[in-house]
């Protein structure tokens, strides 16, 4: 019989010695003392496969304990103890053993690694180890540097050309902005003409439609010695922009006096303003907006050119940060790496030593091992407790008044990889009162994983924590 009480701790790496057992779990579950409750413990066996592995095993190959509270509490002490040697076995400096050691409970426990780790901790090069991997790390982090800082640099060239972007988008916006506000202005324009001929016809009794004098209805011609004066005779308003001139006259019969003239040419030059440089030609008439975007590009081309020379382009320096970036990441993921498995190098490092001293310490609390320290211990604790045998149908009488079941299972014989899977269902304190049987679930759906090599390993539940352990 072996027995197990690791729940919720990492797995020793030390090897198992499996002699004459090959396989065992034990599984305990807090009970509390109830007046009613459960009057059978069954153990249910969920599948076939699991009946297959199982052909081999008698009802009786599985022993039952009920432990009242003072055993129990003596139980509870073991697993304690279990739990402060594995938080040292978890370390990657198995010297913290030496933090816990006067917190153990087990006065056997103390003795073993009194006598057995003192030699072992004097000679343990741990920081020899330590100084190994630290400028193994040191080396990884220069080179991660390196990457990152030449990334940065790339990065700095790109950003140059992103602020040309940025500058021109700005520029842009302004001039799109002033587009708008012209398209606005000829809406106005055309509107304040409205109002001001009907205050015309109201005033001289005159009866023309607006839209006969409406500004848009203009001609266009070149001008001559920069000046519109070649059209003066025949076209009343006239207005010079560009080399161009735009001239406009009144329909036959349409005569304004003084004011309604002089409000009418002041609306028409600001409305060819505004139409001129909303103008769209190939090329651009200087003067127009879209002369002012062709500029802006332009300039702007022009600054990404001269950046082109002295950094190639920008394409270039996207497909180098490209390349950059996945050497930084991959650096940062070799430093992670190498970080989260300190535990790892420092035992290839210390190879043979690192694994003795593991396995002096792991031996401690091997319940695998009928001559460990804390297997001792629970073979003492339960040398009082009489067991209970389940009966042809894996059942046994239950005795609400326990605080604890501990269920060993043992394998005498037959394949040492013989795999036992055992998972108490969970069972909520406030309601197990109700509960006609206390059922335990062995079955192969319950294990959490498997082994590189397919070997299966004993699944553990103490207090409604489960732990699976692989057998080395």
């Amino acid at each position: 019989m072996s027995l197990d009480f690791r729940a919720g701790s990492r797995a020793m790496d030390y090897k198992y010695k499996m002699n004459k057992v090959s396989a065992c779990v034990v599984t305990l579950m807090l009970t509390g003392c109830f007046s009613s409750g459960p009057s059978t413990i069954s153990v249910s066996i969920s599948d076939q496969a699991t009946k297959k592995l199982l052909a081999e095993m008698n009802p009786s190959d599985f022993s039952v304990f009920y432990l009242d509270t003072q055993t129990f509490s003596k139980i509870t002490t073991v697993y304690t103890d279990m739990l402060l040697v594995n938080q040292a076995l978890d370390s990657a400096d198995l010297r913290t053993i030496n933090e816990y050691l006067p917190s153990l409970n087990s006065v056997r426990l103390r003795n073993y690694y009194d006598q057995n780790l003192s030699d072992l901790m004097q000679n343990f090069r741990y920081n020899e180890a330590m100084k190994s991997f630290n400028e193994e790390l040191s080396g990884l982090s220069i080179a991660s540097e390196h990457s990152q800082s030449q990334l940065q640099k790339i990065e700095s060239h790109i950003d140059k050309y992103v602020a040309l972007d940025k500058i021109e988008g700005k520029k842009t916006e302004v001039v799109q902005n002033e587009i708008a506000n012209s398209k606005y202005r000829i809406v106005q324009l055309k509107q304040e003409l409205e109002r001001k001929v009907r205050g015309f016809q109201l005033r001289a009794g005159a009866i023309f439609k607006a839209k006969d004098v409406a500004y848009e209805h203009h001609n266009v011609f070149a001008a001559i010695n920069n000046n519109c004066n070649r059209y003066s005779g025949k076209y009343k308003y006239r207005v010079y922009i560009g080399d161009l001139c735009f001239v406009k006259s009144l329909p036959p019969g349409v005569k304004f006096d003084i004011a309604m003239n002089k409000a009418y040419q002041k609306g028409f030059i600001d409305y060819i303003g505004h139409r001129f440089k909303l103008t769209n030609s190939s090329p651009a008439y200087n003067g127009t907006y879209l002369a002012e975007i062709d500029e802006i590009k332009q300039s702007i081309h022009h600054e990404k050119k001269q950046l082109d020379k002295v950094y190639g382009s920008l394409k270039k320096l996207n497909r180098e940060a490209g390349t950059l970036s996945s050497i930084a990441r991959n650096d940062r993921y070799k430093i992670e790496h190498f970080a989260r498995n300190k535990t790892k190098f420092i035992e290839t490092f210390l190879g043979q030593e690192f694994l003795d001293v593991k396995n002096k310490i792991g031996f401690g609390v091997d319940l695998n091992d009928p001559s460990s320290p804390l297997y001792l211990d629970v073979s003492d604790i339960l040398a009082n407790t009489p067991a209970v045998t389940l009966d042809n149908s894996y059942s046994a009488d239950f005795k609400s008044n326990s605080s604890m079941v501990v269920i060993v299972v043992g394998k005498e014989s037959g394949n040492p990889n013989f795999p036992v899977f055992m998972l108490p269902e969970v069972i909520d304190q406030s309601t197990i009162g109700a509960q006609e049987t206390l059922y335990y679930n062995l079955g192969s759906n319950n294990t959490e994983s498997v082994s590189d090599k397919g070997a299966f390993d004993t699944f553990v539940t103490l207090v409604g924590e489960s732990y699976v352990r692989w057998k080395k």
